[in-house]
């Protein structure tokens, strides 16, 4: 709560919102390692999962800069940090933090896994439509027309149908009291950041 809440700070007044776009990729490293910290199941399934799905994540991200067709046209800025083929590395992370966050969520649940799926996707997508805005208006990423598709809210679901699918294929079992208040933290952070920007 406590980085949140300087973040948050930081990234609406204008004299410091540069210093805070540039430690963005530090921030977003420091909140996947803490959280994984807190992880009551450690196996190597999880970690093996948690690299396939930030691999992912960058791959399908490159390739929606690259041709359009899978978010729309859109590209990235400078908040992310370093780039590789145009799309930032940190982007994976970003993936990784919601897609464990709202599978660890899930868990405990006794729903078919497919409900499960279908149930955090939509999670996710809501998640992106409050994302946008703040994202945009903090420099992660622009529209080609100053426009968010509804290919993009499209893709997030079926991507993130396949990432907690991913996640049930290696059976994962995690427990962690983080990733609801976590999740719950990050809506209220880029809901606010979108409103105050």
């Amino acid at each position: 709560m406590l980085f949140y809440a300087v973040g948050l700070i930081g990234l609406v007044f204008p004299d410091s919102r540069p210093f805070f776009q540039a430690i963005t990729p530090i921030f977003l490293v420091a909140t996947v390692v803490l959280l994984y910290l807190f992880e009551e199941n450690p196996t190597p399934g999880l970690y093996i999962a948690s690299f396939l799905v930030f691999a992912i994540g960058f791959f399908v991200e490159v390739m929606g800069v690259k041709t359009g067709h899978v978010f729309g046209v859109y590209e990235y800025g400078t908040t992310l940090g370093p780039k590789l083929f145009e799309t930032p590395i940190i982007i994976g992370v970003l993936w990784l933090i919601q897609i464990y966050c709202v599978y660890t969520i899930l868990e405990p649940f006794s729903f078919p896994l497919w409900l499960k799926a279908l149930v955090g996707a939509v999670i996710l997508v809501v998640f992106d439509l409050i994302l946008e805005p703040a994202a945009v208006k903090t420099g992660m990423w622009n529209w080609s027309n100053g426009e968010v598709p509804f290919q993009n809210y499209l893709a997030w679901f079926i991507t993130s149908v396949v990432m907690l699918d991913l996640f049930h294929l290696f059976r994962l079992k995690t427990k962690n009291h983080m990733a609801l208040p976590l999740m719950a933290i990050q809506l209220v952070f880029f809901l606010f950041l979108g409103i105050l920007l």
